[in-house]
């Protein structure tokens, strides 16, 4: 025979044994419980935020001697389908590409500090979680757990000297023990194919609460990855996140009817530039190695006009836009650096063309040198600096 309960008195016998069994459960099982809650949250979020990423890139031939800045980068990123999406500062716009795409030189590239590592922790249920005790971080009482991720569950993929694989990871995170805010994630790769050519990762992300246009979000503010090669040689990045907004302002749309009488502003107009053309340009943006990050917007004015089969097809005064695509310091075997430079735009008279292009001449400057044929600079020295009007000759190539 089959018993039909009233809905009513299931619904409060369902709840009295729920009640019930949270009673029986451990204080940190149920913290666990709320730290995870708040996190997916957080992260559901996340995706209505874009942040400045800065990243001081650095390396050492053994742990024993100290690390030697490379470079540093600073690009946007946000996360968008699950995905971490970067840009230029002020590119107006995210791509699907690789960080080590965009980012030119040999230093370390990575992903998943902004969002994905936390992600893989605390709302993929593929995590075996244990807690560890309280412990004091940073002043703070916090509540620790262990985690650990299988290979078999993770979607965590290293790339190193050409060789590529999937890991697992393990590590850390804390929590403070009054807010359950996440306070600090550690990242480490595990279960490493040995051909891929690393002893190990270890990643950790500083977490705290922003003030973002009336809300209140939880987001990384720093993180640190050091990845150790099989002979014992450490590649660093340090990262800050700063500047963080909403990302969702990018796209806003506007209702309002312009002012009486006023232009409606006309599109720029796309074309095409033809390869084999030449540029001599002028660089209006001075490159000091002090302040100067890879990343940085670099403009430059057409010093004569562009002619093709026998007509004007570009005017002098035409803006060339560009970004630092490589700045690297090295001290061995004499204090020197490496810049590497990409224009990509030109813009005229509301008209706009896509530009890709080699260096093929640029002015003295003393103690500099450049690779024929390619952008980069070999500048001696400690410190450089580029000044603006610094002349040069590019020459459009195929895409």
């Amino acid at each position: 025979m089959i018993h039909v309960l009233p809905s009513c008195a299931w619904l409060l016998g369902f709840a009295l044994s729920v009640c019930a069994a949270q009673t029986q459960l451990p204080r940190e099982v149920l913290a666990l419980a709320r730290i995870k809650q708040k996190m997916a949250e957080n992260l559901a979020r996340t995706p209505d935020y874009v942040c400045v990423e800065t990243i001081q890139r650095s390396f050492r031939p053994s742990a024993t001697r100290p690390f030697s800045t490379h470079d540093t980068v600073q690009l946007e990123v946000a996360h968008v389908g699950m995905k971490e999406l970067y840009a230029f500062p002020g590119a107006g716009g995210f791509q699907e590409k690789k960080m080590s795409e965009m980012v030119a030189g040999g230093g370390l590239t990575s992903s998943g500090e902004f969002a994905l590592h936390a992600r893989s922790v605390f709302t993929n249920n593929i995590a075996i979680i244990t807690y560890a005790g309280q412990e004091d971080l940073d002043g703070r009482r916090a509540l620790r757990y262990d985690y650990r991720i299988s290979l078999l569950f993770s979607g965590w993929t290293i790339h190193f000297a050409g060789q590529s694989g999937q890991v697992a990871s393990y590590g850390s995170f804390w929590a403070d023990a009054d807010s359950l805010d996440l306070l600090r994630l550690d990242v480490h790769a595990d279960d490493i194919p040995p051909d891929v050519l690393i002893s190990g990762t270890a990643t950790r992300i500083e977490y705290a609460r922003l003030r973002i246009g009336g809300s209140d979000v939880l987001l990384p503010q720093s993180a640190e990855l050091i990845l150790t090669d099989m002979l014992g040689r450490e590649s660093r990045n340090r990262t800050e996140f700063s500047n963080c907004r909403k990302y969702q302002a990018e796209s806003a749309l506007s209702f309002q009817e312009p002012p009486p009488g006023a232009p409606a502003p006309k599109p720029l107009a796309q074309f095409e530039l033809p390869a084999g053309l030449s540029f001599t340009i002028q660089l209006q943006t001075p490159i000091d190695s002090d302040k100067a990050q890879v990343g940085g917007l670099i403009t430059a004015t057409l010093q004569s006009e562009v002619r093709h089969r026998g007509q004007s097809l570009v005017p002098k005064g035409a803006l060339l836009k560009g970004r630092i695509r490589r700045l690297e310091k090295y001290s061995t075997p004499t204090p020197h650096f490496i810049l590497g430079l990409e224009f990509s735009e030109l813009e005229f008279d509301r008209r706009h063309a896509r530009f890709f292009g080699q260096l093929k001449r640029m002015a003295p400057v003393p103690g500099l040198s450049s690779a024929p044929g390619v952008a980069t600079f070999f500048i001696e020295g400690t410190r450089f600096r580029l000044p603006q009007g610094l002349q040069m000759l590019w020459q459009t190539i195929k895409e």
